[in-house]
């Protein structure tokens, strides 16, 4: 798929959701026909209750610094509290999710109490500036999950339970429905200095590939994986073909006169946010809450 488009596009609406996902206390927490499939994408909803938390903060803090010196209109400000809306929801549906990943897994209360102290840190430590950097970056790794888990569908949500699928593929679209939001508050904060950006897309791929990894391999030893040659094979094949989605997209980020909405979009975004909109589950088509 080609990661750019010769222009930028007009922005897409953001729409706030509330949507309601139901797991019952027996659901299998490892829910893809993949298990090794399953523990890195529970090992990413692991952290989504400190990092979406953290991108609110760091955000509603660089808001509030632009709203204050009229460097951010009205229209421009609703964007950035509907996305910060969809960023809350996010976080809140990912923990009831995680609330059974931890019953199964007990040990892995520990990634959550270090993800915790990681996003505390940045908040106390961190300028507002580093933040918001930090923010963006990580909004560009969502987007290229989003984009690889649309080019392997077919193979990672095949035999997926449907509501655990629509937990992550409404999420992953709405990580594409604003995926501008937080870079055009980074380039108004920063007037295109691209240096802080640059150490935190170096920050997040190294702080992402260390956790997913490590809580991933817990959950492998779990379901005893850990010893299975194909699911290595699936792993390693997994990390290079998203290396080859994710490090283009980073770079290109952070060239002078890039915007986002410039990124060539998955078709299954808009697909996954229409049937999710209309309430349909997007595993087998049949109807479900929203």
């Amino acid at each position: 798929m080609d990661t750019l488009l010769p222009q930028a596009q007009a922005h897409d609406e953001i729409k706030v959701r509330k949507p309601v996902f139901e797991y019952p206390d027996s659901m299998e927490v490892c829910w893809s026909s993949l298990k090794e499939f399953a523990c890195v994408a529970n090992s990413i909803s692991l952290l989504m209750p400190y990092l979406e938390p953290y991108v609110v903060k760091s955000v509603a803090a660089a808001r509030a610094e632009l709203r204050a010196d009229g460097s951010l209109g009205d229209e421009e400000d609703k964007r950035v509290r509907d996305y910060l809306s969809q960023e809350t929801q996010h976080h809140i549906q990912h923990q009831k999710f995680n609330d059974l990943l931890v019953a199964r897994y007990p040990k892995l209360r520990w990634w959550e109490a270090s993800a915790s102290r990681l996003a505390k840190w940045l908040l106390k430590r961190r300028s507002v500036e580093y933040n918001l950097a930090q923010s963006a970056s990580s909004e560009a790794f969502a987007y290229s999950v989003a984009r690889w888990c649309s080019q392997n569908r077919s193979e990672i949500f095949t035999g997926a339970d449907p509501e655990v699928a629509r937990l992550f593929q409404w999420h992953m679209a709405e990580e594409v429905e604003h995926k501008d939001v937080v870079y055009e508050l980074l380039d108004k904060y920063q007037e295109r200095s691209r240096f802080k950006y640059i150490v935190a897309c170096i920050v997040t791929v190294l702080t992402m590939a260390a956790f997913v990894t490590s809580a991933s391999l817990a959950m492998m030893f779990y379901e005893r994986r850990i010893l299975s040659p194909l699911a290595w094979f699936r792993l390693f094949k997994w990390a290079i073909t998203f290396a080859f989605e994710l490090l283009p997209t980073l770079t290109v980020s952070a060239l002078p006169g890039f915007h986002p909405s410039q990124l060539v979009d998955p078709i299954d975004a808009k697909n996954w946010l229409r049937e999710h909109d209309l309430g349909l589950d997007v595993g087998d088509g049949t109807r479900c809450p929203n």
